[in-house]
């Protein structure tokens, strides 16, 4: 009888446990593409578990709390800084405007720290240069905008450069142009859950085009 009541308190106790959602950090800068950086913060906004659980946390971080001017003109004040103790269990890298960051020493440690420290690190689109110069590509397999694959070789023989439209290194991930970065997030979704999890956001969003 004891051990009756002790399944019952157990099982009470694990459906009464919610887990808490993964923190997804966006890193955003002068010249950042805005559906590099929109499209995943909108796939992870839009998955859910048991379609009520937010699976994810989504916020925006930059050097500090200046607005950001993106590519389009468009303007974006980040959420968080990087003097900031942030938790992130998903680093998004995204393109546009990589020589900015690349030629800034702190963008590049700040990315290299939390990248360690993340579950996941995914580039968009040309956000690809910005993880080669951290050297966290070296010896991977990565894509990029097909308009930059052949210099991304060109800077970075030790990386291997395809043409894929999202690559997976385990913990390291890389997407190629812009819209990739939709299907790179739905791909994580997938891996991080399930491809039913990663289903229900693509349908959610009427994005169609991930068949997966």
């Amino acid at each position: 009888m004891r051990k009756i009541v002790y399944l019952i308190v157990f099982v009470v106790l694990a459906f009464s446990i919610k887990a808490e959602p993964l923190n997804v950090g966006v890193l955003i800068y002068d010249g950042v593409y805005v559906l590099d950086f929109t499209g995943p913060i909108e796939v992870f906004a839009d998955t859910f578990i048991n379609d009520s659980t937010k699976a994810f946390n989504v916020f925006t971080v930059s050097k500090n709390n200046e607005k950001i001017n993106a590519h389009s003109g468009l303007q974006v004040i980040p959420d968080h800084n990087f003097t900031e103790d942030i938790n992130i269990d998903v680093l998004i890298i995204p393109g546009g405007n990589p020589a900015f960051v690349n030629a800034d020493p702190e963008y590049l440690d700040w990315i290299k720290t939390h990248s360690e420290r993340a579950k996941y690190t995914m580039s968009v689109c040309t956000g690809a240069f910005i993880l080669a110069k951290t050297g966290i590509l070296d010896g991977l397999k990565a894509t990029t905008w097909h308009g930059a694959q052949e210099k991304l070789q060109d800077l970075y023989p030790n990386i291997k450069v395809t043409a894929d439209r999202y690559t997976d290194n385990g913990k390291i991930l890389t997407t190629s142009g812009v819209s990739a970065g939709i299907d790179g997030s739905l791909y994580l979704v997938s891996k991080i859950f399930d491809k039913k999890t990663a289903k229900k956001a693509a349908e959610y969003m009427d994005y169609e085009y991930w068949k997966k």
